[in-house]
């Protein structure tokens, strides 16, 4: 009878969906596949339609190496077996590795891909947006990008200078939808206030929004938060079978890398706040095979840290001293401390629905400020202002209140956020 009933929830709202009407931004009429025991991403979606949308048009492709089907097959390799006319592959931070080839993490514009010729195009590094050269030769953006869930990453923003090249040029866009590895649900963060918009906190989200990929999309479209208030022609292939309340680990067992640390769905929740470390002077764990999962410094002693962390009592988690030494060699970068033990806490998850990524973070910090005054610092240039959206982090650690007085800070923007967030909202919980 449970089955039935979600079975025929999941037909009404199908209808609901495809007849959803936005002004400048559509939603496409595919096929009732809701009678599948699984969800479909976009790219599924897509390849149930024998990739007819693209047929006889000249495109750019903006992917990386979480842009795969159910089973684990490339969207670059869908293309190709269907003979599209690919010419361009637009790569994000952190590069790309396709199957069966090299890692491109480009800097160069030479590169090409061998199976299907289309050259490569670097959207973070060389580029910001799509060069003129890339505009006179496609008929179509074909987005598919697992983004994070999480407003520091770069994805979105990418996404958003494509749209505003394709609105100048009047070059249509194409996103194929995926899920909120984070669940649609639940909301964490300040919006970032307007003179602190940077490319980690470029839209007026929420640092957890929980949109998914097409419903950002639209969002960005119909809002016109592009240069000039410009607006593009954008489609958008829906899921099936996602709800708001499903993560990652219900949707796909076989975990593709985000980016390159974030290794699974634990590691990816706790991101959500850890990023914020980066606007500190302690050390995330990047050169160690634990990134985000720890945090800690050469002068912290991990017991300390720990002791007083887990008397918060914070819901959903709880920490456990630790001794790490980041890799000097790590990536070919320099992670900070390279080569010198750190003292430290590793965060361990407990209940991921009861767990608050951002406020747990924001405690480490506030914590390790307290416990450790003179050694502590924050990054130059504001760093953190632009990742956390303004200087409230900063400002209410020097007051010596608590991560859930600057919690509550955040509530009314989250409350406005989830109200203004509805008619945007293309699947049910």
């Amino acid at each position: 009878m449970k089955r039935l009933l979600r079975i025929l929830t999941v037909l009404v709202f199908h209808c609901l969906l495809v007849s959803q009407n936005f002004q400048y931004s559509k939603i496409e009429k595919i096929p009732d596949l809701s009678f599948l025991p699984y969800t479909l991403s976009g790219l599924d979606v897509l390849e149930q339609m024998d990739c007819r949308p693209l047929a006889g048009k000249s495109i750019a492709v903006l992917c990386n190496q979480a842009s795969v089907n159910r089973k684990g097959k490339h969207l670059i390799d869908i293309l190709a077996s269907k003979e599209i006319d690919i010419r361009f592959i637009l790569i994000p931070e952190h590069g790309i590795t396709l199957p069966d080839r090299e890692e491109f993490i480009l800097r160069s514009d030479e590169e090409i891909e061998p199976m299907t010729g289309a050259r490569f195009v670097d959207l973070f590094g060389r580029y910001v947006k799509p060069p003129n050269w890339v505009m006179r030769d496609v008929d179509l953006f074909l987005i598919d990008i697992q983004d994070t869930g999480v407003r520091y990453t770069t994805y979105m923003t990418t996404v958003t200078k494509i749209m505003e090249t394709a609105a100048e040029w009047e070059t249509p866009v194409m996103v194929l939808d995926r899920p909120n590895p984070l669940g649609g649900l639940s909301m964490e963060g300040p919006i970032p206030r307007p003179e602190y918009q940077s490319f980690e906190a470029y839209h007026l989200v929420p640092i957890r929004h929980g949109l998914t990929t097409g419903e950002y999309s639209v969002m960005i479209n119909e809002m016109g938060w592009i240069k000039d208030l410009g607006r593009v022609k954008l489609t958008v292939i829906p899921m099936i079978n996602w709800t708001r309340s499903m993560w990652m680990d219900e949707v796909n067992k076989n975990w593709t890398p985000i980016e390159p640390s974030l290794v699974n769905l634990e590691t990816s929740l706790i991101y959500a706040g850890a990023e914020l470390v980066k606007g500190t002077n302690l050390s995330y764990g990047l050169g160690t095979d634990k990134s985000f999962q720890v945090v800690g410094a050469p002068w912290i002693s991990e017991k300390y840290l720990s002791d007083h962390l887990n008397g918060l009592t914070l819901p959903g988690v709880a920490f456990h001293p630790i001794r790490f030494t980041p890799d000097i060699d790590f990536e070919k970068n320099i992670p900070l401390f390279a080569g010198v033990e750190c003292g430290g806490v590793e965060i361990t998850i407990t209940d991921k629905k009861q767990f608050e990524p951002v406020k747990t973070i924001a405690a480490v910090i506030m914590t390790a400020h307290h416990l450790y005054p003179r050694e502590f610092q924050w990054e130059v240039n504001g760093y953190m202002d632009r990742l956390f959206g303004g200087p409230l982090m900063r400002l209410m650690t020097a007051q010596g209140k608590d991560a859930d007085e600057l919690a509550s800070m955040w509530g009314h923007d989250i409350l406005r956020f989830a109200e203004f967030r509805e008619k945007y909202l293309f699947y049910s919980e």
